[in-house]
């Protein structure tokens, strides 16, 4: 599996999604009969097909890394990109504003991270590139994973939080996490496994 995701990677990813016991059986079942539908149908994209397609564009200056990017021998860090974190966003599956909120930083499970946040005037966004993390596959690489929060409201509405897995579908994130925690546990499905790529977006 090229999409790599040690345990520790995903902890940031838990959030307190308070929808029903009921809600969320009926959203499980049906995006999972969706992806299993998709993946029997060749409908979904092979990781290396998603996101950036490797291309370096020199307007990013040079390519830090003699083997840069798919196929080569080392991917960028942190300090590839000071200062050039606008050029990053360019790689990421969906747009990113230019006034979004950066946030760059090593994170203690041992990866590096920068993150992207921004509202809209129905969600708020958050696109994360991070570097391969600890106990993924060799290979693996640097991936982006892109999150949108539905807010809550006073009557009651409660919080709901969405992965971007391609072609305008957002998987709710108590499926994906319940995908995580089945990889984790090796009881993942093929529909699962596909989710998880899809929602891993091939980066510099």
């Amino acid at each position: 599996m090229l999409f790599l995701l040690a345990a520790q990677s995903f902890g940031n990813l838990i959030d307190a999604d308070f929808e029903s016991i009921a809600q969320r059986a009926g959203q499980a079942a049906e995006t999972l009969a969706v992806m299993a539908a998709s993946a029997a149908a060749g409908e979904i994209a092979e990781w290396m097909d998603l996101g950036w397609d490797g291309t370096w564009d020199p307007s990013w200056g040079p390519e830090y890394r003699d083997g840069f990017g798919p196929g080569g021998s080392e991917w960028t860090g942190l300090s590839d990109w000071t200062g050039k974190t606008n050029n990053l966003a360019k790689t990421a599956p969906i747009e990113i504003p230019e006034n979004a909120i950066v946030k760059a930083g090593p994170k203690a499970a041992g990866y590096e991270q920068i993150s992207y946040k921004w509202n809209d005037s129905t969600y708020k966004y958050e696109a994360r590139w991070h570097t391969q993390t600890p106990g993924a596959p060799a290979g693996s690489g640097n991936t982006w994973v892109v999150s949108r929060v539905t807010p809550g409201n006073s009557t009651g509405l409660r919080a709901v939080t969405h992965i971007y897995t391609g072609n305008g579908q957002w998987t709710t994130k108590f499926d994906w996490q319940a995908a995580i925690t089945a990889y984790q546990n090796g009881t993942m499905t093929a529909a699962q496994e596909a989710m998880l790529k899809a929602g891993h977006w091939l980066a510099p």
